[in-house]
Order: structure tokens, then C-alpha cells, then sequence
């Protein structure tokens, strides 16, 4: 089978599972529509989630499920966390998430170096290794925790050519702090090197590169995934050598606050331009006029962009 071909397959099979994901999104506040998708649609599912709940509010323990992609795979995740509960329902990441991967799928080519910022678990790891052969991945996940079972999923044993670091991406090199919003709040995706929130989140201490630094001992990214919660910024401006010289593509998350419109910003500045990810996952150009009202805060459609040169 040919990459192409496989693109094809992986495509169809998420196609499939989309609608009832798109679906369970858009009726989350729905109290009948959360009661009857217990009772008659996850039903083992949500009572082994609950299970899971109590044991980690009541005796501080993480129950790890080996839960399926939409493409086959095993996958390891902490079953209370509420960011595996979608891949633990539906095998895949759900929202805006469903454009990133169809770009993905469609994008990877079998040379690409990859780099995962802001990993967790690995979805975006895994995913990329099932088309990137030749090339690299590189994934970086600061919590200790999470990086454990995205050690596990990742199978360095038969992937060769992924390389995992357990470390933060910033602006300074050494040991920062890290907020985590696991331990207590069941939301590993939420963990930062910023506390936006203004919560009282468990602080662990990380190891912390410029990504200017790490590019020095290791193969230049043509494409990185960047989703730390914030602290975008900070890996930005420790990487402008990277952005001004090199020019990888970027997929961003972005919300209204100051954190992402200075990180989107940081790649304006460096030439890069702004576009929008489409349902099927291609991407449209935004003109000056749309990228000056997302910036404002005055217009956002969505929570992931495209930045390229």
C-alpha cells in the first residue's frame, strides 16, 4: 500500500466516526441528550469512566485504558482525565481537533520532520508516524505523568525514527516552574508553563530548551504542531532563528487572550501568513482585514490556524 493509499483509508475511517463526534460535541449541554448517550449509546464505557473518576478523587488513582484509534491502533491514556474521554469514546480527538487531523492526513509526507509540541498522550505522534518514513518525529511533553504513556504509545521500539523529550520549549534554558492541571483537575491538556487561569495548580519543576537550542543537535522541522496552553510565546521567542531562517509550517491553537495573539504575532512578524482550516481539512488564505480583527480579538472563528511562509 502506497501513502496515498493509506492517506485514502485513514480518511474513510474517520469520515465514519465524525458525525456522532461532531454530534456528542454539540449536544454536551443537552441534560436528556448527556443521560441518554450514558444509558444507551457509551453504557460500559461511561460506568468504567466513572469507576475510573471515583478511584482518583477518592484514592489519588490513575486508571490506565488501553483505549482504540479510528485507524486500529492501541493507545494508552489516564481513563479520569477528562481529555482522553473522547479518544476513549470515539478513538479519535474530537472539535476543531477533526480539521487538524484530516490536515494532517492529507499533508504528512513520508520526509517530514515533525516535532509535536505540547504531545500528551500522542495523538499527533502516532498519527504522524503512520506516513512519516523517512523523515522524523519529535515530540515534546514536559509532564512527567503523561509522558510516561506517551513513551508507551509511541513504540520506540519499532518506530526508529521518533525521538521523545521529556521537556518544556520556552525562552529560557534550565528548570522552570510548570502549572499542572491533571493532578487535581482531571484536565491534563490544560497543564501550562503559564497560569492563566489564576487557579492554585500544582506547580512541578520541568526542564526547559529554546528551540533554537534543540535544532542545533537535531534535524530542522518542516512541520510542528504547537498546542502548550499559552505558553506558545515563550517557545516562539526562544525559536526565531528557527522561524526566520528555516520557515516550518505551523498549526497553532489560538484563543482571545494576549498569550496567543502575541504568539500569532511573533509569526506575522517573521512573514509567515494567517490561514483558515477548512471542514475537510484544507486551508483557505486570510486576508489583512481578517487577520487584523482575529488579532483585535475582534473576530474568532475558530481555535487552530495554519501559519506558513
Amino acid at each position: 500500500m502506497n501513502i496515498e493509499e493509506k492517506k485514502e483509508i485513514f480518511l474513510k475511517d474517520l469520515n465514519r466516526i465524525e458525525n456522532p463526534i461532531q454530534k456528542y460535541v454539540k449536544n454536551l449541554d443537552s441534560k436528556f441528550y448527556r443521560y441518554f448517550l450514558r444509558i444507551f449509546i457509551l453504557k460500559h464505557k461511561f460506568f468504567i469512566k466513572s469507576v475510573a473518576l471515583v478511584l482518583k478523587n477518592v484514592i489519588h488513582f490513575n486508571l490506565i485504558k488501553n483505549v482504540t484509534l479510528f485507524w486500529g491502533r492501541k493507545f494508552k491514556v489516564f481513563l479520569a482525565d477528562a481529555d482522553a474521554s473522547s479518544l476513549y469514546f470515539w478513538g479519535s480527538l474530537y472539535g476543531e481537533e477533526i480539521k487538524i487531523i484530516k490536515f494532517f492526513i492529507k499533508n504528512l509526507k513520508e520526509g517530514d520532520i515533525f516535532y509535536d509540541i505540547g504531545a500528551n498522550y500522542g495523538f499527533y505522534t502516532v498519527l504522524s508516524q503512520e506516513f512519516i518514513s523517512n523523515g522524523e518525529v519529535h515530540s515534546f511533553e514536559p509532564h512527567p505523568k503523561i509522558f510516561k504513556l506517551l513513551k508507551d504509545n509511541s513504540r520506540l521500539d519499532f518506530f526508529n525514527n521518533t525521538f521523545l523529550n521529556n521537556i518544556a520549549l520556552s525562552n529560557e534554558e534550565g528548570y522552570i516552574k510548570f502549572y499542572d492541571h491533571f493532578s487535581d483537575s482531571h484536565h491534563s491538556g490544560g497543564s501550562s508553563l503559564i497560569n492563566y487561569s489564576n487557579e492554585k495548580n500544582k506547580e512541578i519543576i520541568v526542564q526547559s530548551f529554546k528551540l533554537d537550542t534543540y535544532i542545533k543537535n537535531n534535524k530542522i522541522p518542516t512541520i510542528i504542531k504547537m498546542d502548550i496552553e499559552g505558553g506558545e510565546v515563550l517557545c516562539l521567542n526562544g525559536g526565531i532563528n528557527l522561524l526566520s531562517q528555516y520557515s516550518p509550517i505551523i498549526i497553532m491553537e489560538f484563543f482571545n487572550d494576549d498569550f496567543h495573539k502575541k504568539a500569532a504575532s511573533i509569526l506575522l512578524n517573521n512573514n509567515y501568513k494567517m490561514f483558515q482550516l477548512e471542514n475537510n481539512g484544507d486551508i483557505s488564505l486570510l486576508n489583512d482585514t481578517e487577520v487584523d480583527k482575529i488579532i483585535k480579538g475582534l473576530e474568532t472563528s475558530q481555535n487552530n490556524y495554519v501559519f506558513k511562509k
